[in-house]
């Protein structure tokens, strides 16, 4: 019996040490938002294009530098024009979706009429940062001649490491011969 009796104990404090543990389901999934703007460095004065995309409808709001614009709908895109400035500023463009308590079809849930199910509110929202250059200074540009050179190794280093692989590898094929001889 005490063969038996002790097994089964352990397994019934494992199943409930592992329902503590166990973290809760989440009942509605993480509204999912998706922005994106045609530039994250302009110069005073430029148009900035922006747009947002959710797979249930919203409320829309954007801000950026004092001016707001709304909308409905599962997307939203707009403009908005940068600032004048004297000096090189940062800006934050910022873009919330706000569900409301919308109905959405599906099955019925024991409580509820019909087969509308409500989804409870939620607000998500995602920022970009803008910087504004002065009229004079232009925005950060790639010329158009090639990749930009982000750290890559340089000619010089590769033909160091060449010699150093060249000069190891002769080091070793000595003192094999070296020693196979003697």
């Amino acid at each position: 019996m005490k063969k038996i009796f002790g097994p089964l104990l352990a397994a019934l404090v494992s199943a409930f040490a592992l329902l503590l543990v166990a973290p809760s389901a989440q009942a509605y999934p993480e509204l999912q938002l998706h922005i994106s703007v045609s530039s994250h460095s302009v110069t005073s004065g430029a148009t900035i294009d922006f747009s947002a995309t959710s797979a249930v409808s919203c409320k829309w709001t954007a801000t950026f530098a004092g001016e707001t614009q709304t909308g409905n709908g599962k997307s939203f895109s707009g403009s908005f024009q940068a600032p004048s400035v004297t000096k090189t500023t940062v800006f934050t463009l910022t873009i919330s979706c706000d569900t409301g308590s919308t109905p959405v079809a599906g099955r019925a849930i024991a409580g509820h009429a019909g087969n509308a199910v409500m989804v409870p509110k939620d607000v998500v929202t995602r920022s970009v940062k803008i910087v504004v250059h002065p009229s004079g200074q232009g925005a950060a540009t790639n010329s158009g001649g090639g990749l930009p050179n982000t750290g890559g190794p340089n000619l010089g280093i590769l033909g160091g490491g060449l010699a150093l692989l060249v000069a190891g590898a002769g080091t070793v094929l000595y003192t094999r011969r070296r020693t196979t001889h003697a």
